[in-house]
């Protein structure tokens, strides 16, 4: 028969070991979903927008030419902020980005 610490020892191994394997898991799972959307974005000849956002009519901060996923991620992100604007228009698309 096993003592009760050796075999809660060998539980807790496991269990971090397993800790370990999902970790490696969820980072190969985001570093392929964004690898996979970098070569989308550059593959495909979509459209680039200049974005300025304006914080109670200051402005503080200016991405240009960055793809649609990234101005949907910028919405996203503040959507919750009051008093926050911002403002989206084509760029042109010849341009090298910042």
């Amino acid at each position: 028969m096993i003592p009760f610490t050796a075999s809660m020892n060998w539980a807790g191994k496991i269990g971090k070991s397993l800790g370990y394997v999902m970790w490696a898991i969820n980072s190969v799972i985001s570093l392929t979903s964004k690898v996979s959307r970098n070569v989308y974005d550059k593959a495909t000849d979509k459209p680039k927008y200049d974005v300025t956002v304006h914080v109670q009519g200051v402005e503080l901060s200016v991405r240009r030419s960055i793809y649609l996923s990234e101005v949907n991620k910028l919405v996203d992100a503040i959507k919750v902020l009051d008093g926050v604007e911002i403002n989206v228009k084509v760029s042109n698309q010849y341009e090298k980005p910042n």
